[in-house]
């Protein structure tokens, strides 16, 4: 699968969450469960391993895809809890997340990730679109970009009904957007892009 070659700005992404604040969905009487793997490590460790690309790092972005899936699975009407086909944006979020709460379990930024997200999950499996602008890709699920096309059009950058296809009308769209809002203007639906769209501006 393909994946953006572009730098990610999503960990300088202010996504205002306090791991705190998330409670176990089960638990024993006294409100404890079980966290393993990478989950039971501190933010702190993550970010280390993020900032020394140490090589458990592998072992966390592991984490990610498992409580994903998890997520994905345990979420009623949901065929994926990200819209990102590969981790990196996702886990990138996590970083962000840690950086604000180092000594919070990895588990805790996880699932604080999981629910910053809640506004952009993918309902329903469909194809996988591939967009390219030059030299830079972006794999996407088809509803992704329908629900990217959905808030161009509602914010009058793009006329065409959303179809989930890429085009020169959707692409010019997202150069707009991406103007508009500060952001790196790749015409793509990049992750920042597809976070200020379907996370912070609704």
């Amino acid at each position: 699968m393909s994946s953006c070659k572009l730098p990610l700005r999503a960990v300088a992404l202010s996504f205002a969450l306090s791991a705190t604040a998330f409670t176990a969905q089960a638990s024993d009487r006294a409100g404890e469960y079980s966290v393993r793997g990478g989950g039971a490590q501190r933010c702190e460790t993550y970010l280390a391993s993020v900032n020394e690309n140490r090589p458990d790092l592998g072992a966390y972005i592991g984490y990610i895809d498992g409580a994903l899936t998890t997520a994905s699975r345990l979420t009623a009407g949901t065929f994926d809890v990200s819209p990102f086909i590969l981790p990196g944006p996702f886990a990138a979020i996590v970083a962000n997340i840690c950086r604000q709460a180092p000594t919070q379990l990895f588990e805790l930024a996880v699932r604080a990730g999981v629910e910053a997200l809640a506004r952009a999950r993918v309902a329903a499996s469909s194809p996988i679109v591939e967009t390219t602008v030059g030299e830079n890709r972006m794999s996407l699920r088809a509803e992704t970009l329908t629900a990217v096309q959905t808030r161009l059009r509602a914010l009058n950058l793009i006329r065409d009904n959303p179809d989930g296809r890429f085009g020169a009308a959707t692409q010019e769209g997202l150069r707009r957007f991406q103007t508009a809002n500060q952001l790196t203007v790749t015409g793509l639906p990049d992750p920042d892009t597809i976070l200020a769209l379907l996370v912070r501006t609704r």
